[in-house]
């Protein structure tokens, strides 16, 4: 009778760890779309867009000799480019001010120059 209970416990505990294993894994089986392209969480998302707004910002007001101050109405709203598919808004919201703050500081101070593909390769091989 305890040989036959222990083999049920330890049948349970296998069929547990399976489970647990398999949901672990299946964000990795989700992480490419239909294309065999990476797919990014919202806020990879809004990190890669505001970055982009933020570096265009800092980059036109140095020319126009403005004063050094990202918080736009891009900024504030932080909603440019968001598509339902990336998910949380709040998430999305969060990486485009984070990205739009570092893209306006590199366009400001023109950090970036002739490597503008630069950043979006090193967050690419980062994932």
């Amino acid at each position: 009778m305890k040989r036959m209970r222990a083999l049920s416990i330890a049948s349970m505990m296998m069929v547990a760890v399976g489970f647990l294993v398999f949901t672990i894994g299946s964000p990795a089986l989700l992480a490419h779309d239909d294309h065999g392209q990476p797919r990014y969480d919202a806020y990879q998302q809004g990190e890669q867009v505001g970055h982009e707004y933020g570096y265009n910002h800092g980059l036109e007001d140095r020319r126009a000799g403005e004063g050094f101050d990202f918080q736009s109405r891009e900024y504030r709203r932080a909603i440019a480019g968001y598509d339902l598919r990336f998910g949380s808004l709040l998430q999305y919201r969060r990486g485009f001010q984070s990205g739009y703050e570092a893209g306006y500081n590199e366009g400001y101070y023109s950090r970036r120059g002739g490597r503008r593909q630069g950043w979006r390769r090193w967050r690419r091989m980062e994932e």
